[in-house]
This record gives structure tokens, C-alpha cells and sequence, in this order.
């Protein structure tokens, strides 16, 4: 359904391409990660090409994963994102700034491993500090993908447990988890 057709892991994005999702960070997230890891990797980007800036950077990291162990897809704007989380391992989000990001929640609840950018009170709020980057450290974010992608059940309490609280603490009179599938 989303042009994969290996077991491999799936890490992805999903958003505007802009700077404040932190998407620009992303070529040398990539192009160090391709220099520590072993297994072949999906990085699939799911948003909205807002101008010559989101093509740049999806060129850019077009060129960093063509002969790397990375396999990138851009998919555009999609309408079943559940689907798609609900397959992936990782979700990457740097981003700089936010209001309650509700594309984490729906990670959470699809029990992908989260990586996000410190946003006081807003992702700490949400996520245990394990999966949070302080300052979008880059270096940082490429010791814990890997950490996961080597050792993939590194993490499985605390997404059960992510997917927990979406249940019982953004319920939202039923809507959230029922339009997750969760209700």
C-alpha cells in the first residue's frame, strides 16, 4: 500500500517539510546514521511541500541515501498516517517549535518509538526523557536510532506503556482513540 516491500525497519516524518519541524536537520541525522548502522533502513517523509526550501532538503537527503543503507521515500500528503505509524518503528520529530503535537500522540498510540526535539512543557509533557533530544543534538539522535535499530525491544515497556496513556489520558470523550482504531 505505501511502496514497501521489505521487512526492513521504518523510520518516519511526518509534517509540513519546513524549518520549524526541524526537517533540515535531517540530511546529517542521515548521513551519520548511514555511517553506523548495519541493516537497511525505510525513512519515509509524509507532509506537504510548502516551497524551495522542502524541495532542497528532499533532494538533499534523496542524495545522502542513494547509496546508503537508507532507503528513502517521500510520500506526500496521505490520509491514512495510522496505517502507515502503525507499521513504522521510529518517528522522527526535530522540531523547533510546537503547540500539543498531536502527530506525537497518534505515534504514541501506534507504539513507534518517538524521538523528538526538548520542548518545555510540551513534548517532556509527553514523552519520558529517553526519547527526547536536547537542542536537536544531532549526535544524539543518531546514538538513539541506532541504539533501537540494533536492539530493537530496547524499548517495549515504555511503548506500551505510550500507548497507555493515550487511552486513558487523551481520550477526548472517545474521538482520539476511537479514530485511532483504539477505542
Amino acid at each position: 500500500k505505501f511502496g514497501i516491500y521489505n521487512d526492513n525497519p521504518i523510520m518516519i516524518f511526518v509534517g509540513s517539510i519546513n524549518r520549524r519541524k526541524g526537517v533540515d536537520l535531517f540530511p546529517e541525522i542521515l548521513s551519520k546514521l548511514s555511517k553506523q548502522i548495519s541493516i537497511e533502513v525505510n525513512f519515509i517523509m509524509c507532509g506537504d511541500l510548502e516551497n524551495d526550501f522542502s524541495r532542497k532538503i528532499l533532494n538533499d537527503i534523496k542524495m545522502i541515501c542513494k547509496d546508503s543503507m537508507i532507503k528513502f521515500s517521500f510520500l506526500g500528503e496521505i490520509n491514512n498516517i495510522n496505517e502507515l505509524m502503525s507499521v513504522s518503528e521510529i518517528f522522527l520529530l526535530p522540531t523547533r517549535n510546537e503547540g500539543l503535537p498531536n502527530v506525537i500522540i497518534e505515534a504514541m498510540s501506534s507504539s513507534c518509538i518517538i524521538f523528538t526535539n526538548l520542548l518545555e512543557d510540551i513534548t517532556d509533557f509527553l514523552l519520558p526523557s529517553e526519547f527526547i533530544m536536547l537542542d536537536n543534538n544531532i549526535n544524539s539522535y543518531v546514538k538513539s536510532i541506532s541504539e533501537v535499530l540494533h536492539f530493537p525491544n530496547i524499548h517495549e515497556k515504555t511503548i506500551i506503556a505510550n500507548s497507555q496513556r493515550v487511552l486513558d489520558d487523551f481520550n477526548f470523550g472517545g474521538c482520539l482513540a476511537d479514530d485511532m482504531g483504539l477505542g
